[in-house]
């Protein structure tokens, strides 16, 4: 009762809305990372300020109380539930992975049971609808920030039961998870590439080779099992490829076994380089034989490396750098697939802009490759 006698009108704004609904007074369907009334008025929707403080139960909890730096939420359980927005991503996965994710026949057993693995897998499931945000943030331009706000939130929590379960997780799913993983973080930093200057930005995409050699490094320990298991058939392939194409040698590994000869490199290094760029012909390969892998081959590139090449490209090793700018030519062969666009290009560029005139003739083919595709 109020102070006039008459009863007090019932509450039914929400507790937890966002700012912008508290600020006009009205119910918030509390919907993240934007609520139907931002959405549909076209305001900017905030819950940063709007912490909810949810009690942790240890007794049934496997993840540590952690905020969300999207949403703000406080994450503390490992029974996250999925939202209707959430299910529209699977649904942009089912009917439509194989097109935007740039599957190729070769690649479809891959695909297929990376789908099954994730519905029995949370943390994959929630890696795997991350990257379905972002390709729908790039086809639509108007709402990338609230898509790459989710692919942020689903990675942030699908990285937390990672965490806490990988020991107790299936080998291949682990694989794939990580494998996503590296995708994810390639697309994010390429998205954002034409903001920095070359050099930055080559710098951090040498660091970034790390994660997506995570995909190899998660394996080692237990390749046996994986070799054997649902994924025995494809790997047995890879395996016949490289066997295959032992004896096949390009036109770039030619220029730079030229180079390596004439280079003051000591023994390890020449080795480094060369390893890459046999490495490079294979992902070629893949790339341009009757059973592509698509965009996915210079992914398969990165996987492949020596640790030793990788510590030659964070020193600016010139010969380092020339087999990187022969990798980026794959990378711009393959600009139409939206996770790389034309970094492949940025990088070739850069790279002969850094070195200079003494490398042109070792970066005459990626340099030339850039001219023709004008025509």
């Amino acid at each position: 009762m109020t102070s006039s006698g008459k009863p007090r009108r019932s509450h039914n704004k929400s507790r937890k809305g966002c700012t912008e609904c508290k600020r006009r007074h009205i119910k918030c369907d509390e919907q993240r990372p934007m609520c139907v009334n931002c959405h549909v008025s076209k305001r900017r929707c905030d819950y940063h300020n709007l912490v909810p403080q949810v009690p942790v139960q240890p007794q049934t909890s496997l993840i540590s109380v952690e905020k969300d730096p999207c949403s703000g939420m406080l994450i503390n359980s490992p029974q996250l539930l999925f939202a209707l927005e959430h299910f529209s991503l699977f649904h942009h996965v089912e009917t439509g992975l194989h097109d935007w994710f740039g599957i190729t026949e070769a690649m479809r057993p891959l695909a297929q049971i990376c789908i099954k693995a994730a519905l029995r897998s949370p943390y994959l499931m929630h890696q795997l609808l991350a990257i379905a945000a972002l390709h729908l943030g790039r086809v639509h331009p108007s709402g990338n920030q609230d898509y790459r706000c989710i692919a942020t939130e689903l990675q942030n929590r699908g990285l937390l039961i990672f965490r806490k379960t990988r020991d107790d997780s299936d080998p291949t799913t682990r694989f794939l998870f990580s494998s996503l993983v590296a995708v994810h973080v390639l697309a994010e930093m390429v998205a954002g590439h034409e903001s920095q200057d070359v050099n930055t930005f080559l710098s951090e995409f040498i660091d970034k080779i790390d994660i997506h050699q995570g995909a190899r490094i998660v394996g080692q320990p237990v390749w046996t099992e994986i070799r054997n298991s649902e994924l025995k058939d494809w790997f047995s392939r890879v395996e016949e490829d490289q066997m295959t194409d032992a004896a096949y040698i390009s036109r770039s590994q030619k220029t730079i076994t030229s180079m390596l000869q004439s280079s003051r490199l000591d023994e390890e290094g020449v080795a480094a380089c060369t390893a890459a760029s046999k490495a490079l012909d294979f992902s070629r390969r893949r790339l341009h034989s009757r059973g592509s892998w698509g965009p996915h081959a210079p992914l398969g590139w990165i996987n492949m490396i020596p640790q030793e090449f990788v510590s030659l490209l964070k020193d600016g090793v010139p010969e380092a750098l020339v087999v990187m700018a022969h990798y980026a030519q794959l990378l711009h062969e393959c600009r139409d697939f939206w996770v790389f666009g034309n970094v492949g290009e940025y990088l070739i560029r850069g790279i002969a802009a850094n070195l200079g005139p003494p490398w042109a003739e070792w970066l005459k083919i990626p340099v030339d490759a850039l001219a023709e595709a004008t025509k």
